[in-house]
This record gives C-alpha cells, sequence and structure tokens, in this order.
C-alpha cells in the first residue's frame, strides 16, 4: 500500500484508557473482518499469523451476523484446515475464560456480591464446597434464604427420569437425530464417573447430554426433574462453542 507522507502528522497521545484495536479486527463497510475471508480461501498461512501472532477475535460479526467462530462452529460449519485452526483457537479461550470464571466465583460472595480483589479463594460451603462466603454473616444469611435446599441437590445432584422408549438424541451441529441410549459406555469401569457434554438452548427445546463416545446420548424434555437446573447451569458456565 502506497502511503503519501504529506497524509502523514502527529498527533498527541490519547488518555483513553480502551485497548487500541488491531487492523485484524476493523471491519469493513460490510461488518466483515479479514479472517472470514481467511476461513473461506482457506490460507492458512494467514490465519496462523493472525490467530497466532496477533490474536484476532473470532467474535466480530458481519452483517448477517456471521462470525469466524460461527463460520466455523456453527451448523453450516467451513470444512476445512482454516476452520479447523479457528475451532481450536475457541477451544483455548473457553478454557481460559473458564478458569478465570472459577477463580472470580472463588473470590466473590456469593451472597453479597462483595469480590476480594486479590483473587485469593475465599471459606466455602463445608457441605456442597460450591459456594463462597466472606464470613459467617453472609453464609448463614444464605443458608436461610434458600441455599438449604439447593446445598442438598449440589451435593447429591438431581435424578433425571430414564429416557422413553422411543427417546431420541438431537445433534445441535449436523441437525441429525438418534436413538437415545441411557447407558454407561463401553471404555467406563463399572461404578466410575464419566464427562457428559450438556448442550441447552432454550427453555422451549430439549436439553441434549452425550458423552465422547456418543454411547450415552439422550435428551431432557422441558418439564422434565432436572431440566431447570441443567439449563441454568449451562447458562452460568458457558463453553468454547459460545
Amino acid at each position: 500500500v502506497a502511503v503519501d507522507p504529506a497524509n502523514i502528522r502527529l498527533v498527541p497521545p490519547s488518555t483513553h484508557t480502551a485497548p487500541p484495536k488491531m487492523l485484524a479486527d476493523v471491519q469493513d463497510r460490510l461488518g466483515s473482518v479479514c479472517l472470514l475471508e481467511v476461513i473461506m480461501l482457506e490460507r492458512v498461512d494467514v490465519a496462523e499469523f493472525l490467530l497466532t501472532k496477533h490474536r484476532a477475535s473470532i467474535e466480530i460479526e458481519d452483517l448477517d451476523g456471521c462470525s469466524p467462530r460461527k463460520m466455523s462452529l456453527g451448523p453450516a460449519q467451513m470444512a476445512n484446515c482454516v476452520a479447523k485452526m479457528v475451532a481450536n483457537a475457541a477451544f483455548s479461550d473457553g478454557k481460559k475464560n473458564q478458569k478465570v470464571r472459577k477463580e472470580i466465583h472463588a473470590s466473590t460472595c456469593t451472597y453479597c456480591g462483595v469480590h476480594n480483589e486479590s483473587r485469593e479463594e475465599l471459606p466455602s460451603c463445608a457441605k456442597c464446597s460450591s459456594v463462597y462466603y466472606c464470613d459467617g454473616d453472609c453464609q448463614r444469611a444464605h443458608w436461610d434464604a434458600g441455599h438449604k435446599q439447593e446445598c442438598r441437590i449440589l451435593r447429591h445432584g438431581i435424578k433425571l427420569d430414564p429416557p422413553m422408549m422411543f427417546s431420541a438424541s438431537i445433534s445441535f451441529t449436523t441437525m441429525t437425530t438418534s436413538a437415545g441410549s441411557y447407558r454407561r459406555p463401553d471404555v467406563v469401569s463399572e461404578n466410575k464417573k464419566f464427562v457428559v457434554k450438556v448442550q441447552a438452548i432454550s427453555e422451549a427445546c430439549p436439553i441434549a447430554i452425550y458423552d465422547k463416545t456418543r454411547q450415552c446420548s439422550f435428551d431432557v424434555s422441558p418439564g422434565q426433574p432436572g431440566f431447570s437446573e441443567l439449563l441454568a447451569a449451562a447458562r452460568a458456565e458457558p463453553t468454547w462453542m459460545g
């Protein structure tokens, strides 16, 4: 790009504290950022430059509401190497954000909301270890305000109804359905815990629950036991897909 020196001038430093916006995140007249075009053209070299060296944002949407994240992870996702790079960046950001959220949660009083600026973990409930308090007064007040009932759920969990015989699990990525299965995966030993993903959209849609192998895969419909609790937990801790 040719730049006429006559058009360059020095300006006094700004006192504005907002971080400067990177050129990679500047939108054109259609709201698009360069990373969107890089995904479509499968420019792996440019994507590595933007994502690794300059940490270009994957969240900026164009006028149609499409962002690099949505283009790489949504129902209409692009299936190429650059889209996988964006997905990996989203996963990495999600893990970092999850760690920060946990630190903030553990250093903030659940009852009064006072935050410990040093980020040191506050004393937690001795029974559930899921809520934190700045002192005994807040803990007693929160217990009387409803944590007494909540504590039992946090300690013992929620018993879900088994899926119906004709239950089906829904994939929100491929928009396909499959027969529901309420079982322990073959790779998990008996009486051992395993990780499942809880995928929730809204109060009107079933919550999809499945493990990595998809051998345990079922849904919880609105009105069933545990639906509101699962929805609240999923919204409180968003994952790498947003």
